[in-house]
């Protein structure tokens, strides 16, 4: 297992400074925000000149992007805002294609309107996510839908993905939220056994993410559990800047999960 960052810690930083970070404290990944006013440059909107650049900046530096983080969400009744979601899901599909990125982010979102029912919105998302899946799997990118939201246990997300059917869409597991929800890892683990392909780790208190260790999740065992099942991708963190200094954030993470995966 891998270290990445995503850009929520730094938000202020230059691409350029994002990935010297990203050398100085070893990380091997870097995981942009889009549509956050990050000053990283990578946007749906960037010019294909400007992807390029992205590109080989990463490339040259020898840092991965591990994923794009978007704020697609698709558990939506009204077929207007069906049709929006799968044209934001292709707009950002094409995005990580052009940036060479091998994954992005989405959410279910919250249920529009709120008396959808639950079993409803896993048809809407799984149907929706899964028109953009053979483009997806066309350019080498994996549709990974968060643990989050009104999806946050692992049986909502491992729902979609069976009714979806597809190997381009698989899980980004955000550690904190099935525990947050009261699901117990077992289940977590059950649900997403060899659906995982990207994984948000920090740690929770008083339902605020934290830095691992100031919180109250069983980080180890979930450690453990990853890698029994063989994950061997990227442990991503996502800390906001009121943490502290970037540099601060991204050396005490990178030291505390280091230790954390020399333990297991």
């Amino acid at each position: 297992m891998r270290l990445s960052f995503m850009t929520f810690a730094c938000p202020e930083f230059t691409l350029k400074e994002v990935l010297a970070a990203a050398e100085k404290f070893g990380y091997a990944g870097v995981e942009p925000r889009v549509l956050d006013d990050h000053k990283h440059g990578i946007e749906p909107d960037s010019s294909p000149q400007a992807r390029a650049a992205a590109k080989r900046a990463f490339q040259d530096s020898g840092i991965e992007i591990s994923c794009v983080a978007t704020s697609c969400t698709f558990a939506a009744a009204d077929p207007s805002k069906r049709a929006s979601n799968r044209s934001e899901l292709k707009r950002h599909l094409q995005l990580a294609a052009d940036l060479g990125a091998p994954r992005i982010r989405v959410f279910g979102g919250a249920r529009q309107p709120e008396t959808l029912s639950l079993d409803d919105a896993i048809a809407i998302v799984a149907e929706d996510i899964v028109s953009a899946a053979d483009f997806a799997a066309q350019h080498g990118v994996a549709i990974c839908l968060e643990t989050h939201d009104h999806f946050s246990l692992g049986s909502s997300v491992g729902r979609v993905l069976q009714k979806a059917n597809h190997p381009a869409v698989r899980a980004n597991w955000d550690v904190q939220h099935p525990f947050n929800a009261g699901e117990p890892l077992e289940e977590t683990v059950r649900w997403l056994s060899g659906k995982v392909a990207h994984v948000h780790f920090h740690d929770n208190r008083d339902r605020k993410t934290v830095l691992p260790g100031d919180g109250n999740i069983p980080l180890a065992r979930q450690l453990r559990a990853l890698k029994a099942e063989g994950f061997a991708g990227f442990l991503s963190a996502e800390l906001w800047p009121e943490i502290g200094s970037p540099e601060f954030i991204l050396e005490q993470y990178s030291q505390r999960t280091n230790k954390l995966l020399s333990s297991l």
